[in-house]
């Protein structure tokens, strides 16, 4: 054997290469969709990004990096040389789950690239006013946020179009947004907000008081698995809790949980409760998009998440009953529960 062979690395497969730059690509989308680029895209199908970068006093160098990762998963198309990108053949599809993108890599990349600490059980020091995980909760919320208006608002509001409701009880209510919804969906209701989350509740606060609904909603923080009940909590008719439901469990503290929301909203007639479930399918590079992320996040975080029928196990025991359960479409692992109150 020569030398040469001896010491010839092996070749990087052409898998491992498109694995690695397609994690890079997903950086670049999260980064456009900050910046407003996949906006401007948008609205104009073809950007220059010299001009895109002066107007928005941003790194003209940057932008342009931005733009060859996308590039390179024909998000958009660029010449060779030309400060000119245009709508790629997987813009649309890139662009409409652009908020999964951001919740990946804004929002949770932290808490990901901290596994191997949780797996070791070694715990890194955090701040005081830092998410215990690492997670940029504010990003989480925006991702939230846009996610629902373009995968979950629909859902919630065919499924309560015949519900009639004065106050409405947020739980997880993130940014705000699906509060004003709500409540421009009742002339005059109020709504009541909780969150665990602090920069969440302050991203809250400026949507509510920008849609000019400040003075009918009110926030709290609290841990909705342990809050106590408030006087402001006995009128509410309609409960709302998207994508946090999984926080409840394991099964008895579900259990717990779900009776402490009975007897702290103890006028509540509707409860639409949504969240991601477990799916017994393994996972492939084809699975639908958010849920391999999500499970693989909250397992670092040792979140337990449940199947569509360990919810239903808990529901009657808690003292809930199942009305309807509807698919809200994208992720397909995400459903809707459509709850209301057994009779004492």
């Amino acid at each position: 054997m020569t030398r040469a062979e001896a010491t010839e690395a092996p070749e990087v497969t052409a898998g491992a290469r498109r694995l690695y730059n397609s994690a890079v690509v997903v950086y670049a989308v999260s980064a456009a969709m900050e910046l407003g680029l996949l906006d401007e895209i948008r609205r104009n199908d073809k950007v220059d990004l010299v001009a895109f970068a002066t107007d928005n006093t941003l790194d003209r160098n940057i932008v342009s990096a931005i733009a060859d990762a996308l590039a390179a998963g024909d998000v958009v198309t660029r010449d060779p040389g030309s400060d000119l990108v245009c709508r790629g053949g997987e813009f649309d599809g890139v662009d409409h789950a652009s908020p999964f993108f951001y919740w990946l890599t804004r929002g949770t990349s932290r808490l990901l690239s901290r596994l191997p600490d949780y797996a070791s059980d070694r715990t890194p020091p955090t701040q005081p006013d830092e998410d215990p995980w690492g997670r940029d909760m504010r990003a989480v919320a925006i991702a939230s946020r846009t996610a629902s208006e373009r995968f979950f608002n629909q859902t919630l509001r065919s499924e309560l179009a015949g519900v009639d409701f004065t106050r409405v009880a947020d739980l997880g209510c993130g940014s705000g947004d699906r509060l004003i919804m709500l409540l421009n969906m009742r002339e005059g209701a109020r709504g009541v907000g909780v969150d665990i989350a602090s920069p969440a509740l302050d991203l809250a606060h400026e949507q509510t008081g920008r849609a000019g609904l400040r003075e009918r909603v009110e926030f709290f923080h609290e841990d909705v698995t342990t809050m106590p009940a408030r006087p402001e909590f006995a009128d509410v008719d309609l409960l709302t809790c998207f994508l946090m439901g999984h926080d409840f469990w394991p099964r008895d503290t579900a259990v717990r949980t779900m009776r402490m929301l009975r007897d702290a909203f103890p006028n509540v007639r509707h409860f639409v409760l949504c969240d991601e479930c477990r799916v017994p399918e393994p996972f492939t590079l084809d699975s639908t998009i958010f849920t391999m992320g999500f499970m693989l996040a909250h397992a670092g975080m040792g979140k337990y998440i449940p199947a569509i029928d360990e919810w239903h196990s808990v529901f009657e025991e808690s003292g809930w009953r199942c009305r309807a359960v509807v698919p809200s479409g994208v992720p397909e692992s995400n459903v809707v529960f459509h709850l209301t109150p057994l009779e004492r």
